[in-house]
């Protein structure tokens, strides 16, 4: 008599006490190991493991999920958890190697990063960076679209060192007491220098632009020319 191989059947379900199945079909178990699972909806209590997992539909996880292969998400990701990222195995969503994003990021509060960050086009920011370290770049544009423009301000801790493109020779730096920074082949215009505090200088040649109206003014060629040709018509000389 030849074996015939039927599907186990049930009416209303299977029941046991750590495995069910009712009789829509919706399964209910403790621990479920299996190389890959294809459905619309999961909805995981307890712990999983899971080697690949395709999900195309809604998927709630209410405990710990390990997944050992890749996971295809084909839609929105959503998680609810509120924890703050306070270090970096204590957070919301923690991942242990690289994450690529091939589209927009949006952070709505502070972002900590602990190494580099290698920016391949243009930083836009509309308010504060602020660094606790040292800020390295190679120049800062401000992009004239238009566009109305705050101040730079710079609060360093330290020093504000200038040095050179392979910085390894500093040009300068300004402290708290002033600027040590050379001032070469520089056009200076419009510019008042030394008006509170005198100190002294030396030229290699200067353009007096006013005539002399008080003591300290330096005079210019043509009115000592004319001063001292009055003085000698003045005295006979």
């Amino acid at each position: 008599m030849p074996v015939v191989n039927n599907p186990f059947k049930s009416l209303y379900g299977f029941q046991s006490p750590s495995f069910s199945v009712n009789a829509a079909g919706n399964l209910v178990a403790n621990n479920i190991v299996v190389n890959n699972i294809t459905a619309n909806d999961i909805t995981a209590a307890g712990i999983s493991t899971l080697t690949d997992l395709v999900v195309t539909d809604t998927t709630e996880l209410q405990g710990t999920f390990a997944l050992d292969g890749a996971a295809v998400f084909n839609d929105t990701v959503n998680i609810t958890d509120t924890s703050a990222a306070d270090s970096l195995i204590s957070a919301a969503l923690v991942v242990s190697g690289g994450v690529s994003i091939q589209n927009n990021l949006r952070v709505n509060n502070d972002s900590i990063f602990n190494s580099n960050v290698n920016i391949g086009q243009n930083l836009l920011v509309q308010n504060n960076i602020q660094t606790n370290n040292s800020l390295i770049t190679n120049s800062i544009t401000s992009v004239d679209d238009g566009s109305t423009l705050s101040d730079l301000f710079v609060e360093p801790l330290g020093d504000v060192i200038f040095k050179t493109g392979s910085q390894s020779v500093e040009v300068g730096r300004i402290d708290a007491t002033g600027s040590n920074l050379p001032v070469k082949n520089t056009i200076i215009n419009n510019t008042t220098i030394g008006l509170t505090v005198a100190s002294t200088a030396a030229f290699i040649s200067g353009t007096v632009v006013n005539t002399p109206t008080a003591a300290a003014n330096i005079t210019r060629k043509d009115y000592v020319d004319r001063t001292a040709v009055a003085f000698a018509v003045a005295l006979g000389a």
